[in-house]
């Protein structure tokens, strides 16, 4: 999930980018003008589970840095000698209009980034008027987070063997308000999370109440009234291209 790359400026939060002396602040916060900026000090802020969470890749994250290397590479094509008096960098998805094309994916366990977890992401996808995807392992319940929010909530979905479990979930979203689902196909098997891994043990236990779940940041390692455990890897093999049993989900 972290978006560090290698040509990243390290920002020291007390002199500033490069160890120039930023303005003097009667708060002495520092200034937080772009995500780099925002990455180092949630990296100051939290505990070092929370950090290794959210900021970590699969395995040796060689993946992560490609995906980080590929976004770098991406370039502008400039416009010159046009109007540019009046932009607009609204787009329509689904048929609601946002003021930008950026919305807020799934990502598990907000209560350690923060007290009021989901709900507070809700909020905050709310005041930018985009759409917020919320987590199957989500730390609040979907009906908490559609309560607090202001403007479209999508549900992304971990499809299971358990079929019933899945349907009830699908219409817990939609009886919520939920106007989209986002279905993961791409963890057939348990992967390696090399960097949690590491400080599971100071990890705290979590709610997931979506699978009437407690269990470590991301859902692993949990205790649940109904097992749903990512590293047994309980995808129904309907998701996968090779299954010949892709019809049970156009039966009536």
């Amino acid at each position: 999930m972290g978006i560090s790359s290698r040509r990243a400026v390290a920002v020291d939060l007390d002199t500033g980018v490069e160890g120039r002396n930023i303005a003097e602040q009667d708060d002495r916060q520092p200034v937080l003008a772009n995500v780099y900026d925002f990455e180092a000090a949630a990296k100051r802020k939290m505990s070092l589970p929370a950090w290794e969470y959210f900021n970590s890749g699969s395995a040796d994250e060689i993946t992560l840095r490609r995906n980080r290397e590929a976004l770098d590479a991406l370039q502008l094509k400039p416009r010159v000698l046009v109007d540019v008096t009046r932009i607009d960098t609204s787009c329509t998805l689904l048929g609601y209009k946002m003021p930008h094309p950026i919305l807020l994916a799934p990502t598990s366990s907000h209560l350690l980034a923060h007290p009021d977890a989901e709900t507070a992401t809700a909020r905050g996808a709310g005041a930018a008027k985009t759409i917020m995807v919320a987590s199957t392992l989500s730390n609040r319940s979907i009906e908490e987070i559609c309560k607090a929010a202001s403007g479209p909530i999508w549900f992304q979905l971990y499809v299971e063997d358990d079929r019933k479990a899945v349907q009830a979930l699908i219409e817990r979203a939609e009886a919520a308000g939920c106007k989209a689902l986002c279905i993961t196909v791409d963890i057939p098997l348990p992967y390696a999370r090399n960097r949690e891994e590491r400080v599971r043990a100071q990890a705290p236990m979590l709610p997931f109440p979506n699978l009437g779940t407690e269990a470590r940041p991301g859902g692993g390692g949990g205790r649940s009234r109904r097992r749903f455990q990512l590293e047994r890897s309980r995808l129904d093999p309907v998701l996968r291209q090779d299954s010949d049993h892709s019809e049970r989900y156009h039966q009536p």
